[in-house]
């Protein structure tokens, strides 16, 4: 444990501290999977890589607190498949995943100093259909996205709370209530009296159609008439109101867990933090247009070759959200995950139009990912009401026309809990170039079988570039000159750096 507390503690001061915002190679966030056998074999993924490969540089990186890659997957645990375990209770065993989870980073927080600059919160959701469900991917994918939208629904219900409660505390009793005479259900004054007329006048005009209709009404007569007689009533609740709002930009997916049962019902959760140096890097690299430098410290060997990379990774369906992360040379680049399910069929033309179709919708997962990490804000609503009453009530029945029966059930007792919550999170990113599909697989779950659909969306500073010159009517050849301009800054020995500074007038009374 205090080795993990550790190396948990220099890969979490990353979150807090852009001196060292290493982020290597693809970090699957160690999934949980607890089906007991695995109906199917994951099929190997299928990769389309569409973004050139680099070649490889060696670069060693000098951030004093950095982790390498390899040094991560031990610390955090590779995703795969093959991380199977026996579990009775799918949400059970994901609960408790997260909350040991979260306790480690959360102490590791602490004892760095970064508490106050990383908010860690986490989400389940529940997948509650069987794997014959032809539709079991889509669910399974729907439940990531609840689960992430529960995460940050948690976090934001924290956020400029507004709090309004009533307390309402009643009680009536009736201790020498006379019981009605035969006369009194006979008599009626007010509105009783017009309401009973009334009824009556509906009654008679519904028996004259129901003796056309050619159907005795005999058969619909009134029921014995009765009277409740409220003798003791006694109410108490409570509602309260909460209402929040706010920012809740650069909220990253850092680890993701699942477990399912044989019969394909299961839990998905995840872990997610916020981090404000993250989320201003993000927006920062969003609105660079292209023009950043790398920074030789970052250079992370194992993005090298980018498409190589991501489609390495042994579990691609366990990554979700967006991710920040360095090249080889130490550009930044971010990426985003996307996946959707695929219904069962077949038919195998219909096969082609539901993996063509999920391919764009695990697209615009990504998509909505990257935006959500970028810039989404919020509101949320809950109002909780809890009520328990105690009631006597007597219901007397008119026997005959000189006869009242009574019936008295005794002290009644009820509880009633009602809840109602709801929250809208929108978030937008415009004008934005230089992303590509970098991965795309397609997979089985190893429990149930179905096939899964998924993507990565990557954006990288020069194709950015890149994609703004094609776009700016230029010939080829001004293009090409541009570009080797570009190369030649880029590999240039960098300038030495003179300094000066006065002296300090800085004066302790100041």
């Amino acid at each position: 444990m205090q080795k993990n507390l550790i190396a948990l503690a220099v890969t979490l001061a990353t979150f807090g501290t852009s001196a060292a915002e290493q982020s290597p190679a693809p970090i699957p966030a160690a999934t949980v999977q607890t089906p007991a056998v695995a109906t199917t074999a994951p099929a190997p993924a299928t990769q389309t890589p569409t973004v050139a490969e680099a070649p490889a540089a060696q670069v060693t990186a000098a951030a004093p607190v950095a982790m390498t890659a390899q040094e991560e997957k031990q610390t955090f645990g590779q995703q795969s498949s093959d991380t199977v375990k026996q579990s009775k209770t799918p949400s059970q065993q994901v609960k408790d995943d997260i909350k040991e989870y979260v306790k480690e980073i959360n102490a590791t927080l602490l004892e760095r100093g970064r508490s106050h600059m990383v908010k860690v919160v986490s989400g389940t959701a529940t997948v509650a259909v069987t794997k014959d469900n032809p539709m079991w991917s889509h669910y399974r994918a729907n439940a990531v996205r609840q689960a992430i939208a529960k995460a940050r629904e948690s976090h934001l219900s924290k956020l400029n709370i507004d709090i309004r409660n009533e307390v309402i505390n009643e009680l009536f009793n009736d201790a020498g209530a006379p019981k009605p005479s035969p006369e009194d259900f006979k008599t009626e004054k007010g509105m009783a009296g017009i309401l009973t007329k009334l009824a009556a006048l509906i009654e008679s005009k519904l028996d004259a159609e129901l003796i056309e209709a050619g159907i005795d009404p005999k058969l619909f007569a009134n029921s014995t008439p009765t009277q409740k007689q409220q003798l003791m009533h006694k109410m108490f609740a409570e509602k309260t109101v909460t209402t929040a709002f706010g920012d809740i930009s650069g909220m990253f997916v850092i680890r993701t867990f699942e477990a399912f049962k044989d019969d394909g019902t299961g839990t998905v959760g995840v872990v997610m933090a916020q981090s404000a140096n993250k989320r201003d890097k993000i927006k920062t690299l969003v609105q660079s247009h292209g023009q950043v430098k790398a920074d030789p410290r970052m250079a992370n060997p194992d993005f090298a070759n980018i498409p190589a990379a991501l489609a390495s990774v042994d579990a691609p369906y366990l990554e979700a959200g967006t991710q920040l992360a360095y090249d080889d040379k130490g550009y930044p680049i971010i990426i985003s995950y996307g996946q959707a399910g695929v219904q069962y069929t077949d038919d195998a033309d219909m096969m082609e139009v539901q993996l063509e179709a999920a391919a764009s919708e695990a697209e615009s997962n990504a998509m909505a990912n990257l935006a959500q990490s970028y810039n989404m804000s919020g509101d949320f609503s809950r109002e909780v009401t809890k009520k328990t009453e105690q009631g006597r009530e007597l219901v007397h029945s008119l026997a005959s026309n000189n006869t009242v029966s009574t019936v008295d059930p005794g002290v009644v007792h009820s509880i009633r809990n009602i809840l109602d919550q709801s929250s809208k999170m929108t978030s937008s990113v415009s004008g934005l170039n230089g992303l590509q599909t970098v991965n795309h697989w397609e997979m089985r779950h190893p429990v149930t079988g179905h096939t899964m659909v998924g993507v990565a969306l990557v954006w990288h500073p020069i194709q950015e570039r890149q994609s703004i010159a094609l776009q700016s009517g230029k010939s080829a050849a001004e293009l090409d000159a541009a570009q080797q301009k570009s190369a030649a800054q880029q590999n240039a020995a960098p300038q030495k750096v003179t300094s000066k500074k006065s002296s300090s007038r800085f004066d302790p009374d100041f």
